[in-house]
């Protein structure tokens, strides 16, 4: 799921960041902290071209294949 936010302020103290974004579909803020070193989430695992089959599971064709 890609999630999209606008950026309203950016605060550094010390070795955290103080993030305030704005949803596209909602009307409140959000309120987070991350490191200076700009890391908010650490990858574990990759799947490579799992998005094209799940794409092709929300397909009709994919959906009939699967019934």
């Amino acid at each position: 799921m890609l999630i999209t936010h606008r950026l309203r302020s950016l605060c550094f103290a010390g070795k955290q960041a103080h993030v305030v974004t704005t949803g596209g579909a909602n009307i409140g803020t959000e309120q987070w902290t991350a490191g200076k070193d700009g890391e908010v989430a650490v990858v574990r695992n990759r799947l490579p071209k799992l998005g094209y089959v799940l794409s092709w599971m929300r397909s009709v064709p994919g959906r009939i294949a699967l019934a």
